[in-house]
């Protein structure tokens, strides 16, 4: 909306999602958007320009904590911020980053994926080898959607 509306747009990402495109924001359905890639949230601030209007940050859960706060700053520097990402890890354990994000949000849409094994909505995401560490960044060759039943009494 915000680019038919012709306001200026910049969208990031962090540099550890390179699963698809390292300059461009990818969905599952393979629908992209050109995007700058960022190590931190301080190398993200150093690059929104004075005349941006909507900072966009895709994958916010890979971020550290002070992401929350620089993107707070923006949205009181008057710039409209949208930010994207998974609010549990694997285990279904928050993600910080995301919990602060969203204390400072003034609005949230949450959206859920279809669960794998019986297509109801699904909002967990489920490791499938099942083990490892819990920053795995990953597609559907790591990770299956689940719904609530299917992920905690293995439907």
């Amino acid at each position: 909306m915000a680019r038919i509306a012709k306001q200026k747009v910049q969208v990031f990402k962090p540099t550890i999602d390179d699963r698809f495109k390292i300059e461009e924001v990818v969905d599952h359905d393979r629908g992209s958007m050109p995007c700058s890639p960022v190590s931190s949230s301080t190398e993200l601030l150093s690059k929104v320009h004075d005349d941006t209007d909507v900072v966009a940050v895709d994958e916010v859960q890979f971020f550290s904590e002070q992401l929350a706060r620089d993107l707070n700053s923006l949205a009181n520097r008057g710039k409209r911020v949208v930010a994207a990402g998974l609010n549990g890890d694997w285990r279904a354990e928050p993600f910080p980053t995301v919990s602060l994000v969203l204390a400072h949000s003034e609005s949230v849409d949450f959206f859920l994926a279809v669960c794998f094994n019986c297509g109801d909505p699904a909002a967990f995401s489920h490791l499938i080898s099942g083990e490892g560490p819990r920053v795995q960044v990953g597609a559907s060759d790591k990770y299956q959607a689940l719904c609530r039943t299917c992920r905690f009494r293995g439907a």
